[in-house]
């Protein structure tokens, strides 16, 4: 009943929270599913912006399962990685890293390889880039790359995420030749996806970053002509967002 109503929040996190009393008075307050209650619930005042509220609920189901003895349970390599995002979007890279390492440790233990995990690899991506170091950067973003390769049709935007921020990384460090590959796969999903009304503020603005980030590539590398154009389509983009830029 509760995932029926995950479209109605203030609903869900109602029936969330009955839920989560009556298991306690059934299983214990120290149960795994009990966890899992507050797993959802985090998601749902996450995705409300009520991040404090989000992270005393991973927090609590974080220490249920724990004190449970169940380490190697999906449950917590999902809070760990939740944790992390939290604490990386705060600045607390060190401690979101150490998170994002505990959760891979479970999903490397159950041999789950799997969307879940390689936004655990995105995570320790992000963290490595932003401590400049650009060489494991590159490694996590490729190890979740290969697993949403296999997830995903390859003109789906969060294979383009992926492929971004590879790109990214490829840029700092100086690999511009593989940065100019990974971010033209970015530019050729966002154009194809370009116009659909759900993801167009987003996709116009990763498109941007990606015709932008091209240009300087381009520019390092000497190759003025194709740095132009891709200046001049990333000017197009910030001047009528709406308008189809593809060259």
């Amino acid at each position: 009943m509760v995932q029926g109503l995950m479209h109605n929040h203030h609903k869900a996190l109602k029936y969330l929270q009955i839920a989560k009393k009556l298991s306690e008075k059934v299983l214990g307050s120290h149960h795994p599913r009990i966890a899992n209650l507050l797993l959802q619930m985090g998601a749902i005042n996450e995705h409300q912006g009520r991040v404090d509220d989000s992270l005393t609920n991973y927090e609590e189901g974080k220490t249920i399962l724990c004190q449970s003895g169940v380490k190697r349970y999906p449950d917590l390599a999902t809070i760990l990685c939740n944790i992390g995002d939290i604490q990386r979007e705060r600045g607390l890279v060190d401690k979101a890293t150490t998170n994002y390492e505990q959760s891979l440790h479970i999903h490397e233990n159950l041999c789950a390889l799997n969307l879940d995990s390689s936004r655990v690899y995105m995570g320790l991506g992000f963290c490595c880039r932003s401590k400049e170091m650009h060489s494991a950067a590159i490694k996590y973003f490729v190890q979740a790359k290969c697993i949403r390769e296999k997830q995903f049709h390859h003109t789906y935007l969060d294979l383009a995420e992926t492929y971004y921020q590879l790109g990214m990384a490829y840029y700092d460090n100086g690999s511009y030749d593989e940065s100019i590959e990974y971010l033209e796969r970015t530019r050729h999903i966002c154009e194809k996806e370009k116009g659909r009304e759900y993801c167009e503020e987003s996709n116009n603005t990763m498109l941007a970053q990606v015709y932008e980030t091209i240009c300087f590539a381009y520019e390092s590398k000497g190759n003025y002509e194709h740095s132009q154009k891709y200046f001049r389509l990333y000017k197009n983009v910030l001047d009528s967002p709406q308008k189809n830029v593809t060259d």
